[in-house]
């Protein structure tokens, strides 16, 4: 007779309840080490396998980590209430606040992050008028007046 082995660990099969549970836990402020540790959740190694192979599962992550950073900066303004109340001391609220910025700004970098881009588009319009410049001309010549003056273009180099 053989034995049975017992799996070790938690069961990875993914649900879809299993899911919007887990990614609801994300977005309200949890880490995945966090989110992970619950006994009715999947191990972490198993999450990372999901966001590297899965890519709809990865975009909703991602989304719930922008929820979690929106969040974070939604506590800055408590916090400063609280201070502002004297219910907290000034160098704790520093360190949270800076905390949450710090997240904040990692988790929605276009919204709380410190690089600022700007797109600039650029058309070099030289040659643009150039060739302008030669349509015209080859049409004058095929003109018949006689009053018209040659002239040659003459190539711009830089």
């Amino acid at each position: 007779m053989a034995k049975e082995t017992k799996k070790t660990g938690r069961p990875s099969i993914k649900t879809p309840e299993m899911i919007e549970e887990f990614l609801r836990r994300i977005s309200h402020g949890r880490s995945i080490a966090n989110v992970c540790a619950d006994e009715d959740m999947p191990t972490t190694t198993t999450v990372y396998d999901w966001i590297s192979k899965d890519s709809a599962f990865s975009e909703r992550y991602a989304r719930a980590c922008a929820d979690r950073g929106l969040l974070y900066a939604d506590r800055i303004s408590d916090i400063s209430d609280k201070l502002m109340k004297g219910e907290i001391a000034p160098d704790v609220a520093r360190v949270a606040i800076d905390s949450y910025k710090w997240i904040s700004a990692r988790l929605v970098p276009k919204l709380y992050g410190d690089r600022q881009s700007v797109d600039v588009s650029v058309t070099h319009t030289h040659q643009l008028h150039l060739d302008a410049l030669k349509r015209l001309n080859d049409s004058a010549k095929a003109l018949p007046a006689p009053d018209i003056i040659e002239g040659e273009i003459i190539s711009i180099s830089k």
